[in-house]
């Protein structure tokens, strides 16, 4: 199929920024192109900028789209929207190992790296993909409560003070 041959041909190209950016934001671009970038996103480290990698993401939501661990990482050190790298991330998350999802979450910063550090609390978005990124959290060791029953835009979670190894 010739959306395939393109795709192999576009990992193996090298891109600039610009060239990456209008690709990944080009709705002309063929889904099977799009997922060929984004699921060999370290293919494209040198040519990859946050407007880029945000088109991606937003592709990847749209287009109900499962990465792995290593483009997740990827989109993260991007600086791509935190609360879009989640949505993604919720695809994989009962799959995901613990050592995978701790260096993810460092890399999302603010309230996601927060939730790496023992002791403390943080507030993340009441959604339930963040509901259930507390959660396995809790299950991995690292967080000692959550809200049970929250109310408003966001909820409360208590990391441990020692982590479960």
């Amino acid at each position: 199929m010739l959306s395939e041959d393109f795709a192999t041909y576009v990992r193996q190209a090298s891109l600039s920024k610009q060239e990456f950016n209008l690709l990944a934001a080009d709705p002309d671009i063929p889904a099977p192109v799009k997922l060929a970038i984004v699921n060999h996103l370290s293919d494209f480290a040198q040519a990859t900028d946050r407007p880029g990698l945000t088109a991606l993401t937003q592709f990847a939501i749209d287009a109900n789209v499962e990465l792995e661990a290593e483009s997740l990482l990827s989109l993260a050190k991007g600086r791509v929207q935190p609360e879009l790298v989640a949505i993604v991330l919720d695809r994989i998350l009962p799959r995901i190992e613990k050592t995978e999802l701790i260096e993810l979450l460092k890399a999302m910063s603010g309230p996601y790296a927060r939730m790496t550090i023992s002791g403390g609390h943080t507030k993340l978005p009441n959604t339930e993909v963040h509901l259930r990124l507390a959660d396995k959290l809790h299950e991995f060791g690292r967080v000692s409560t959550r809200d049970t029953n929250p109310t408003g835009s966001q909820f409360r979670v208590n990391m441990r003070s020692k982590p479960l190894a």
